[in-house]
């Protein structure tokens, strides 16, 4: 709890070294209680390590339940910044069901797993094949490769599979992403 001042400082392994420039940090003693529709996590202490429970960032629903972010990028399908993180002891998140994990936003991304089928992503987390490119240019433009993210194979349950998007009428990501205001509208 207070006001502090912290700074990260690297060094490769040729022992060269860099500080980077200092931020000023205020922790509140507050209560570690989160409500539905807060984007949640527990606190870190000491070394941390990638993997560590306490780097995991869980939306806490409506539901009840905690949803995990499966990575970083379906985080900002949703998100832009960590800044309205709820910080909860450990013993308050494991008060918190675990739910289904969170899908990416619809209407943000192409997504696509190990195969070469390419997905857009529609209400409630059904995937939409794009049938041709002909297609995917008709609706994301010429750049549309730009805008697929590859996602591990083990999230492919997360999602169902929808109809084939095999004209530019069968899908709308503007329309899509209005239409999914809140990760609640996805369980």
């Amino acid at each position: 709890t207070g006001t502090h001042e912290l700074y990260a400082r690297c060094t490769d392994n040729d022992d060269l070294k860099t500080s980077g420039d200092a931020v000023t940090v205020t922790v509140s003693s507050s209560s570690s209680a989160a409500s539905p529709g807060d984007i949640i996590k527990i606190g870190c202490e000491g070394d941390v390590y990638v993997n560590d429970p306490c780097t995991a960032v869980y939306y806490y629903g409506n539901d009840g339940l905690r949803h995990a972010f499966p990575n970083e990028a379906a985080f900002k399908s949703w998100f832009t910044d960590f800044d309205d993180l709820v910080t909860v002891s450990s013993s308050a998140m494991a008060n918190i069901t675990l739910g289904r994990n969170v899908t990416f936003r619809p209407g943000t991304r192409l997504i696509k797993f190990s195969t070469n089928t390419v997905y857009a992503v529609s209400f409630g987390g059904i995937l939409r094949p794009i049938s041709t490119e002909a297609i995917a240019i008709a609706l994301f433009g010429s750049d549309w490769a730009s805008e697929i993210t590859v996602v591990s194979d083990v999230f492919f349950s997360n999602y169902r599979i929808g109809s084939d998007i095999e004209s530019s009428n069968d899908y709308s990501s503007s329309s899509s992403k209005t239409g999914t205001a809140t990760i609640d509208v996805t369980f």
